[in-house]
């Protein structure tokens, strides 16, 4: 949860990152471990030099040689809220509860968690516990200075959070109870209960069933890298992290495919793609992209998922309006029917089905 939703997080869980981190760079530079840890993971499609693009994104993560994200963030506030900065906490109060509280599921996420986390970018707090350590994952743009790979910048999220992908909603139905009119669970809650149940599923391989207070979900072990830490006038050191190689959990029918990032304009052209996928899944950042040459690569009666932008504190109507246009452009200019209503706003995903004319 830290790595995933947090900028900053604690010197455990940066040990673990520079931990798996060694393992990630043994999978994508060696195909006998790729094959023996991660064998659902296929690179073959990838050509070298993003093979090594990717492997320096892991060695930046493992190496630790400088984020400033705190700066970064705050520098992202101020130049998106102007004047308005100095009252910052009244325009995030306003986003949550005049936006995200209206959204299905949304008064879960309380003010407390929302307002810290568009403060200070930590949207997962815990008890007795400090985030001090830089988020490494957070680093969008990396580059090259001399011998060393420093972040340029961080261009990520600012405006809604994590909270909407696992904290909304739970099957649990004690996670949901309610006092005073208020979520007596926090979004940070459902996550953590959420997440926690769809680990012990695809471990046991079968349905968590909820048995009440007393029941045993499991331990959630961190396993933590021997590693001795000396600090220096100018840089932290850290001894050598190598990686372990241990089977990964059996799932010999799945297999995630990377592709190079020009596939989607390549693709499209070969004759082995055409009607080649089932379900083809576009999030809202890549949609003004989609075309029916893409969406030709989807089989008769296939799905298209295209995700809408239902989270998106700072739409406006016209804006939601204007990209449900774009979408009926498309589901024309595609020969598709949709599947239900098309309610960008109501729906976080708008799906639909290829029919072709014979």
């Amino acid at each position: 949860m830290e790595l995933y939703g947090n900028t900053l997080v604690r010197p455990n869980t940066n040990n673990y990152l520079i931990k798996k981190s060694a393992q990630l760079i043994d999978v994508i530079t060696n195909n006998e471990a790729n094959h023996y840890c991660l064998p659902m993971l296929n690179f073959d499609s990838l050509k070298y030099k993003e093979r090594d693009a990717i492997e320096n994104i892991f060695k930046y993560w493992k190496n630790n040689s400088g984020f400033n994200i705190s700066k970064m963030w705050d520098n992202r506030l101020r130049n998106y809220l102007g004047k308005r900065y100095d009252y910052r906490n009244n325009s995030f109060d306003w986003d949550l509860h005049m936006v995200l509280h209206y959204i299905e599921g949304g008064k879960r996420i309380t003010s407390q968690e929302y307002i810290y986390w568009r403060n200070t970018g930590v949207a997962y707090t815990f008890l007795e516990t400090d985030s001090t350590d830089p988020n490494y994952t957070f680093a969008l743009v990396i580059a090259r200075d001399g011998e060393k790979t420093v972040a340029v910048n961080y261009y990520g999220d600012i405006l809604n959070g994590p909270f909407p992908s696992f904290g909304l909603d739970c099957e649990d139905e004690d996670m949901l109870k309610m006092g005073n009119m208020q979520p007596l669970k926090r979004s940070t809650d459902l996550t953590e209960r959420n997440l926690t149940r769809l680990f012990y599923e695809i471990e046991n391989q079968k349905p968590y069933i909820h048995k009440g207070k007393n029941d045993n979900i499991g331990i959630i072990i961190t396993e933590l890298p021997k590693i001795k830490i000396q600090e220096n006038q100018l840089e932290i050191e850290r001894a050598k992290v190598y990686s372990e190689r241990y089977p990964s959990i059996n799932v010999n029918d799945v297999e995630v495919k990377f592709i190079t990032k020009t596939a989607m304009v390549d693709y499209p052209q070969l004759d082995r793609y055409k009607q080649f996928f089932d379900i083809i899944y576009c999030g809202h950042t890549y949609f003004e992209q989609m075309n029916p040459k893409i969406i030709s690569m989807v089989k008769d009666n296939g799905t298209v998922l295209i995700e809408s932008r239902k989270f998106i504190v700072n739409y406006k109507e016209e804006q939601h309006n204007a990209y449900k246009q774009k979408l009926l452009d498309l589901i024309k200019m595609s020969e598709c029917r949709t599947m239900s209503e098309i309610d960008v706003i109501k729906n976080a995903v708008i799906s639909y089905k290829i029919q072709r004319d014979k």
